[in-house]
C-alpha cells in the first residue's frame, strides 16, 4: 500500500477505550464532520505489516547526510522560502515559522542530539514541507496547513507526542506515538508508527494521502 495508507495502522492503533476503530475521511471530498466513515483497523489488516516500507534506519541515513547545499535556517520568527535547510536541534526549534512553498517544497534536516519542539508552524503554498528529525514533539499550537499532505514529519525516534491540533502526517516506524491534544483537539492526516495511542482528542485519517507526494530520497 502507499506510505500513508490506513492499512498500515492494523493493530498498531488504539484509542483510549481500547478500540481499534478510527474515523477515515477524504479531504478532497469535504469536511471531516460531514463526509467520513469508521474503520476497524484491526480487521482491515489483522496483524502488523512488518516492516513498514521505510524503516528508522532509512530515516537516520537521511538525517545523518544532509545535502551539501543545505542552508542554515533563519532564527524564528521567520518566513522560510522553498529550499533545503539544516536545522540544529541543539540551538533551534521549529517554533513560530511560516513556510512559503509557493516556489517549491521545503526540506528540513534536523541534526544534533537535542529534542526538537514543533510549535506554531504555518504552511503557505501548495508544495510540501518535509521534516527529518531524530527526536521531535508537536506542541500547542501545532501546525496549520491547508492540506494534510503539506507538512510531513519523518522521525526515527522510539517515541513522539502530539500535544496540539495538527494538520499533516507523521511517519515514525519505530515509535510509540501518543496523541494527547488539548480538549476537543484534532489530528487530521495520517500517523503511521509502530504503535499509535489516542489518549485525548480526535484522530481523523485522511484517505486522500494515498496519493500524497513523498520525497524522492525515500526511494519508494
Amino acid at each position: 500500500p502507499p506510505l500513508f495508507a490506513v492499512e498500515y495502522l492494523g493493530d498498531r492503533y488504539e484509542d483510549s477505550s481500547g478500540s481499534n476503530v478510527t474515523t477515515v475521511y477524504d479531504s478532497r471530498i469535504g469536511n471531516v464532520s460531514e463526509y467520513n466513515y469508521t474503520v476497524d483497523t484491526d480487521t482491515v489488516v489483522t496483524s502488523k505489516i512488518d516492516p513498514l516500507p521505510v524503516t528508522e534506519d532509512d530515516i537516520d541515513d537521511i538525517i545523518s547526510s544532509p545535502p551539501a547545499g543545505a542552508q542554515p535556517i533563519n532564527s524564528s520568527p521567520a518566513t522560510v522560502d522553498a529550499g533545503e535547510y539544516e536545522v540544529s536541534s541543539s540551538s533551534d526549534n521549529l517554533t513560530d515559522y511560516t513556510f512559503d512553498t509557493t516556489g517549491g517544497s521545503v526540506k528540513l534536516y534536523v541534526t544534533g542530539g537535542s529534542p526538537l519542539n514543533i510549535e506554531n508552524v504555518t504552511v503557505e503554498g501548495d508544495n510540501p514541507v518535509y521534516v527529518y528529525a531524530a527526536d521531535p514533539d508537536i506542541d500547542d499550537p501545532g501546525v496549520n496547513a491547508d492540506g494534510t499532505d503539506l507538512f510531513q514529519l519523518y522521525t526515527s525516534n522510539s517515541s513522539l507526542t502530539i500535544e496540539a491540533d495538527y494538520n499533516g502526517t507523521v511517519y515514525a516506524p519505530n515509535a510509540n506515538v501518543d496523541i494527547d491534544t488539548p480538549s476537543a483537539g484534532e489530528v487530521r492526516g495520517a500517523v503511521i508508527a509502530d504503535d499509535v495511542d489516542l489518549v485525548n482528542g480526535e484522530y481523523y485519517h485522511d484517505a486522500s494521502l494515498r496519493q500524497a507526494d513523498v520525497p524522492e530520497e525515500l526511494n519508494l
